[in-house]
């Protein structure tokens, strides 16, 4: 049977048919080495911009970086079989903190939308939007993840070097983390009707280790 339009354009984005999508989607929005592997991901497939490679229980996607990437991949999600979309990404510290460091595993209990590169220049202070995780499925992930999780609220921020200019203002109203992929995460999910819930490990500390800095070989073996 010949494939539809939106059955070939999947193809050229994601790699695979739509048809091969599983129910639970682990999003990446970069690929470091030894992912695949331990994933348990054997065979992957390069779409444009995307890639996919599924195991048994589960598809991974590679995104890209950037809210816009991921927010549209979840949206090209809506009519696959995927049910439940994980994000596993990276995100800052906005504070040293002692429960904290390098490589801690954060779940963002809400995720606040500064996404907009503009607004964060000219300090303009718009309306913000705040995005949950779905309950069920964050209340799963606890249940079955042997590494600790430390439930935190995330800014999804639009500017690497613009961090420490709000660090003191993200400090005051309780924000623990940074990133730039979630609220775009959440919200896209929530559009669709699919569970979500992000997992972000920390790789860098704002106005101490930046993000775009040179790994040193002990913090890539964290």
């Amino acid at each position: 049977m010949a494939k539809n339009k939106n059955q070939t354009q999947f193809r050229y984005l994601f790699g695979v048919d739509d048809t091969d999508i599983q129910s639970t989607c682990i999003l990446v929005p970069f690929m470091s080495k030894g992912l695949l592997q331990a994933f348990g991901v054997n065979h992957f497939f390069r779409g444009n911009p995307y890639g996919c490679g599924s195991t048994d229980s589960f598809t991974l996607i590679y995104t890209h970086m950037g809210s816009l990437f991921v927010g549209d991949a979840v949206l090209h999600l809506k009519d696959t079989p995927c049910q439940n979309l994980i994000l596993f990404g990276s995100c800052g510290l906005v504070q040293k903190s002692d429960k904290s460091s390098l490589g801690s595993l954060m779940v963002p209990t809400e995720a606040i939308a500064m996404e907009g590169f503009s607004d964060l220049l000219m300090q303009n202070n718009y309306p913000t939007l705040t995005f949950h995780p779905h309950a069920g499925l964050l209340s799963q992930l606890k249940e079955r993840t042997q590494e600790p999780l430390q439930e935190v609220r995330c800014v999804s921020f639009g500017s690497l070097i613009l961090e420490s200019t709000y660090q003191n203002q993200l400090a005051g109203q309780g924000i623990n983390i940074l990133d730039m992929e979630t609220s775009a995460f959440l919200s896209a999910a929530a559009s669709i009707q699919k569970k979500a819930v992000a997992v972000l490990y920390v790789t860098d500390i704002v106005g101490e280790l930046p993000a775009y800095r040179k790994f040193l070989h002990e913090e890539r073996m964290i």
